[in-house]
């Protein structure tokens, strides 16, 4: 076969290649189980269940509502005693999800017959969690079975509803292990959201100042504070700090479409593999008079942390996509480090940068090194820190402290670190 091109065809062909090579660099993003609550969920009704999960709780208990959609299967839910079918969940997604699969897990308890769900529906609305669904399938559920299954057309949803119409014959309880809903978000862009304000949550208020991606804060119970933390899309991550308790921890909330509600995970210390639900309602666009986070206390904080902890996790220093270029937001965060090394002028810091696992492992180690050292140069030129006292190097995603099957854990996991250097 003879092929005859034209002056141009060379031209035009190499830009095709260019295009398509670009586009096979680009993977397309992973599905996301919109229905998780460790990806920001939120359950607005559900039936009368087995068991409640308090709000004060450090873990999900097993087979209440939240178990359900706790994005895991080693707990499910249980209907309470001889309640009538049908039964009902609605629960609103963080934003609009284009829902390409659903899966349903019925690994029950095999000791009691035909507790598992038989026949369920689910239905879709953009409109209201009252109203606007239209059904996207209806299913008959195999016992001991966990399915995934593609709806043939994908559909967008803000909020869902799952109705469990019967069981495999148990006169008196009725169980599901799981329910995901697997999709991506319909816009990956988002507005500008800022989250200063007081918000009541069920630890009593918090006050919330932000500053670009920089977020400080404190809050009623047991006089705790924030003394840093970061928002990235929409994602807050955060240290909490009560020192009347002696206690401190993490959260990853995410912050709904209207930017009235948080919700989200948090845990003691570093390890946000075992958590509560923290949920916060925006009571005012401004805080109260509980104190400010000044930059001073936040340095401060940063600087105990390191000398108890060993290391000071950051969160606020967002980077453009797949780069090592800091955006513009981030310039509070940078600021609070600039003053810690110039509060201590003789502490010499290594900055570590982190990733989430997505994509290549040896590209997420080279993007965290460029990160790291993107960081330092910002301090040297920026805040006139002397070139020797800091160094930088990529981890890449070889250290989490987060679940990185999640958004939060993952957002956790896309972090940067300072630990002090040996002199």
């Amino acid at each position: 076969m003879i092929i005859c091109l034209n002056r141009q065809a060379p031209v035009a062909l190499l830009l095709a290649l260019a295009m398509w090579h670009a586009a096979v660099a680009q993977p397309e993003p992973p599905l996301i189980n919109a229905l998780a609550l460790p990806n920001g969920a939120f359950i607005i009704s559900a039936p009368a269940s087995y068991a409640v999960s308090a709000s004060t709780d450090e873990a999900v208990a097993p087979w209440s509502p939240e178990a359900l959609v706790d994005g895991t299967t080693r707990l499910g839910w249980c209907s309470a005693a001889n309640s009538p079918l049908p039964i009902e969940f609605v629960v609103e997604l963080s934003e609009p999800y284009r829902i390409e699969q659903l899966r349903f897990n019925t690994q029950c308890q095999k000791e009691y017959q035909g507790i598992s769900a038989r026949k369920v529906n689910v239905e879709f609305s953009q409109e209201s969690p009252a109203s606007g669904f239209s059904t996207a399938g209806t299913f008959i559920l195999q016992e001991q079975s966990n399915a995934t299954i593609p709806l043939a057309t994908p559909a967008t949803a803000r909020w869902v509803r799952l109705t469990i119409l019967s069981n495999h014959g148990n006169p008196s309880f009725t169980e599901l292990m799981e329910v995901e809903a697997l999709g991506r978000p319909i816009s990956t862009e988002v507005p500008a959201i800022d989250l200063t304000g007081r918000w009541q949550t069920n630890w009593g208020w918090v006050d919330i100042q932000q500053e670009g991606s920089n977020i400080t804060g404190n809050y009623e119970y047991r006089n705790g504070v924030i003394p840093q933390g970061g928002m990235q899309r929409r994602v807050a991550s955060f240290r909490w700090v009560e020192s009347e308790a002696n206690a401190e921890g993490r959260a990853v909330l995410v912050v709904n479409a209207e930017g009235n509600r948080l919700n989200g995970i948090w845990c003691h210390g570093d390890d946000l593999s075992r958590y509560g639900f923290w949920v916060f309602r925006r009571v005012q666009q401004s805080v109260g008079t509980g104190g400010n986070m000044t930059e001073e206390r936040a340095a401060a904080q940063l600087h105990q942390d390191i000398d108890t902890k060993g290391r000071a996790i950051i969160y606020g220093i967002n980077f453009a996509t797949g780069s090592a270029d800091i955006l513009p937001e981030s310039e509070g965060t940078l600021r609070t480090i600039g003053r810690l090394l110039t509060d201590h002028p003789t502490l010499q810091l290594l900055i570590e940068g982190h990733t989430d696992n997505v994509g290549d492992r040896t590209d997420n180690q080279r993007l965290s090194q460029r990160r790291a050292e993107s960081v330092r140069a910002h301090l040297i030129a920026r805040h006139n820190i002397a070139p020797a006292r800091l160094q930088a190097e990529g981890r890449g995603e070889a250290e989490p402290i987060g679940d990185n099957n999640f958004e939060l854990g993952r957002a956790a996991n896309r972090r940067v670190e300072l630990k002090e250097l040996q002199q």
